[in-house]
């Protein structure tokens, strides 16, 4: 306590008082000085940490928004997939009702044929189908067309292709005047024609239904990654909103300590002005109960008493 002891010093040297009181002033005056140069310090430390604050603030938001903005685009994702995965159950349940609609037409289609090969086992002894001879037919002509062969051999391949035909036509009139085979047979071509348009539409629906699949999947990894994204912002919102009320502490620890420092410093300052009155009073009331003395004695009172006086009082 440096001032302390320089006071005492005076106070054992001089044995006066009155020189201690302008070192005091001059002391009090230092703190003061001290005090004004940390209030000064403070208000920039003070500016740094609103700045600092509101810079984290405004980072908060910005991440808050976008991960909001996240969020919403997850949901309608997650919306999206399990739309998809309706109309593909939808698909998948219509490919199971044309499976099983297929599988009755083809039963049927079994049945049908069995019967005609019956009837045209009846009406056919030696059980060449017209089919068959067709085939056999186009088998002929197409070698005949293709390979090279002598004169004779061809008349032969050509004579037998035009059995064939005249079989073929034999046997296709028989099927025409048969009328149960005639049935039948248009039975069975009626049940074809139906199986393609089912096996057609099964089709259809088993693509659309792996279509969608693939589409619901899809979706699904966007919405997954979309959460990843949303809660990268969502932790660097959160350290943002920390470092946010860090500095928001700081600042208001801060202020209420530039509060403190400016009552210290008003008060410190009232002191000095007061102490200053107080002296100036009382010398002058030490002069004036002198000039009293005086004037009880019978002396005058001159113009310097006075000035003396109000010089005392107010300096």
């Amino acid at each position: 306590m440096p001032a302390l002891n320089k006071v005492a010093d005076i106070i054992i040297r001089d044995k006066n008082l009155t020189k201690i009181i302008p070192f005091l002033e001059k002391e009090q005056q230092k703190v003061v000085d001290n005090l004004i140069q940390r209030k000064k310090a403070l208000e920039i430390e003070l500016e740094t940490f609103k700045r600092k604050r509101d810079g984290y603030n405004t980072e908060k938001r910005t991440y808050a928004e976008n991960r909001d903005e996240l969020n919403k685009k997850r949901v309608d994702l997650l919306k999206k997939a399990k739309d998809l995965r309706e109309e593909r159950d939808k698909a998948n349940k219509e490919v199971k009702t044309y499976k099983d609609k297929k599988n009755e037409l083809l039963a049927e289609l079994s049945v049908v044929s069995k019967k005609v090969d019956k009837l045209k086992d009846v009406d056919n002894p030696d059980g060449k189908d017209i089919n068959q001879i067709k085939t056999e037919i186009d088998r002929l002509k197409f070698e005949q067309q293709t390979r090279v062969m002598t004169i004779e051999k061809e008349r032969g391949l050509v004579k037998r292709i035009s059995e064939l035909e005249n079989e073929y036509s034999q046997r296709k009139r028989e099927i025409e005047e048969n009328e149960e085979l005639k049935s039948l047979l248009n039975n069975y071509k009626n049940i074809r024609k139906e199986l393609d348009q089912y096996n057609k539409i099964l089709s259809e629906n088993i693509s659309k239904a792996q279509d969608l699949h693939k589409e619901m999947i899809a979706s699904l990894k966007e919405a997954e990654v979309v959460r990843k994204e949303a809660d990268q912002l969502h932790d660097a919102f959160v350290d943002a909103q920390k470092k946010a009320d860090y500095y928001h502490h700081k600042y208001i620890a801060t202020e209420k300590d530039l509060k403190d420092l400016d009552e210290i410093i008003n008060s410190l300052n009232k002191k000095k002005t007061y102490s200053k009155k107080e002296r100036g009073e009382q010398r002058a009331n030490k002069i004036a109960e002198s000039v009293f003395e005086n004037f009880k004695r019978g002396e005058k009172i001159t113009t310097e008493d006075i000035l003396l006086f109000q010089r005392n009082y107010y300096d």
